[in-house]
């Protein structure tokens, strides 16, 4: 009911803590250790040393106005149209649970509460990413919950799940004239046209390839002398996206020859590859559950800066079913999920635990 966007989550954080601290458990057993790092909480459980698991909860939201009329409905301008609220929820239970039953654990595992998943920049994993305390992680999970999904079923997929995400921005620069000397002029908004076609015919490797802004001109009687394409691209590995870089760069030069351009590009998220163990793991202890998995067919042109903590972790991000009567999608204004089915990324996350460090 009270979403915080970026990095500007202090609230959010404040109550994680409140409710962890609220649990009397006995510090002989379990030792309990909490990080703010880069604006994100990090909070490590351990009965033993051992290699660390990890799991993660981003905890941002959206600059969208709900339209939902149910008892959690934001309170404010913002929104959890992604379901963030629900993965902080999955996590927080875990320790609670774990902090009141520790026999639940056996090793450590380090829980990763991120700001700033949505961005602004490069996201909240960006920073965290070289810290020691996330280099440590030997596997690393998180899940996102779908409202497209059927409820009570995880999905997941081996190797690419996610693509990278690339903005880019062209500026072309012609000469001005009115039109009834246009030949006098350079006129970048019919280059422009060309090009936008061109680039938006790029087919390459599954990539996917989008202008969405095209700006140029400021009178109806004047030739444009300026031109702004801006768009994304999403792609699966490095090599294609270069590829694409080196086309783009081709077809502008095509149409411009000689005159001034720039090229300009923002590379956001990486591409998210799941690691065959972690995720061999995942669908062991789904299996153990009996609960419905179903493996992807293809992967999501969605992104997500889960990817960058593959850096030093075997990382494993899944989808949980959530689907409640029509599905909204994510980031809708009327996004919903069915909470009970929130249930089974819990079960999930402790099953994952008792299968990686055993019983006591």
């Amino acid at each position: 009911m009270y979403p915080e966007i970026g990095f500007n989550t202090r609230n959010t954080k404040n109550y994680i803590i409140n409710k962890i601290k609220e649990v009397n458990y006995d510090k002989n057993i379990i030792k309990l250790d909490i990080e703010e790092i880069y604006d994100s909480l990090i909070i490590t459980l351990q009965t033993k040393k051992s290699k660390i698991l990890g799991f993660r909860a981003d905890i941002d939201a959206l600059e969208i106005n709900e339209v939902n009329n149910c008892t959690y409905k934001s309170t404010n301008n913002y929104m959890h149209a992604c379901g963030h609220d629900a993965h902080t929820s999955i996590l927080l239970f875990l320790i609670i649970d774990i902090l009141n039953n520790p026999k639940m654990l056996n090793g450590t595992i380090r829980c990763i509460f991120q700001t700033a998943e949505e961005g602004p920049g490069n996201g909240g994993a960006y920073y965290l990413i070289n810290n020691d305390l996330i280099k440590e992680i030997d596997y690393l999970y998180a899940l996102h919950v779908n409202s497209e999904l059927e409820r009570d079923s995880i999905y997941y997929k081996d190797n690419y799940l996610m693509a990278s995400s690339t903005t880019f921005k062209i500026e072309l620069f012609g000469k001005e004239s009115h039109i009834t000397r246009c030949t006098e002029g350079i006129d970048v908004l019919k280059k422009g046209l060309l090009i936008y076609n061109d680039i938006n015919n790029i087919k390459l490797n599954d990539s996917l390839i989008y202008i969405g802004i095209l700006n140029s001109g400021n009178a109806t009687n004047i030739v444009p002398s300026y031109l702004i394409l801006e768009g994304s691209i999403r792609t699966f590995d490095n090599n294609t996206l270069e590829l694409i870089k080196k086309y783009i760069y081709d077809i502008v030069l095509k149409y411009m020859g000689n005159l001034k351009f720039n090229i300009k590009y923002n590379n956001g998220y990486p591409s998210l590859k799941n690691d065959l163990d972690s995720t061999n793991l995942l669908v062991k202890c789904c299996n153990l559950l009996n609960c419905n998995i179903y493996k992807l067919d293809k992967p999501f042109y969605l992104s997500d800066d889960f990817s960058r903590y593959s850096k030093y972790s075997k990382i494993c991000y899944f989808f949980l079913g959530t689907k409640k009567d029509n599905g909204y999608i994510l980031h809708s204004n009327n996004f919903d999920i069915d909470e009970d089915s929130l249930y089974l990324g819990y079960l999930v996350y402790k099953k994952i635990i008792s299968e990686y460090f055993g019983d006591y």
